[in-house]
């Protein structure tokens, strides 16, 4: 993924990952609690972060 950003002159030093989440609109509103249960499995599935407890971001 970084292959075009380095073929530029003006690659940055650190990179900024986005990921976006949504539920299809005939599920059910999720809480602020199961969002933040979303994000944490999001988070320790692309190893960003290993669980809740580890430091989220080198």
């Amino acid at each position: 993924m970084e292959q075009p950003v380095r073929a530029c002159d003006r690659a940055p030093a650190e990179f900024v990952y986005h990921l976006v989440f949504r539920n299809a609109p005939e599920e059910r509103p999720l809480s602020d609690e199961e969002w933040a249960g979303v994000c944490t499995e999001a988070m320790s599935r692309t190893g960003i972060a290993r669980s809740a407890v580890s430091r989220p971001c080198p």
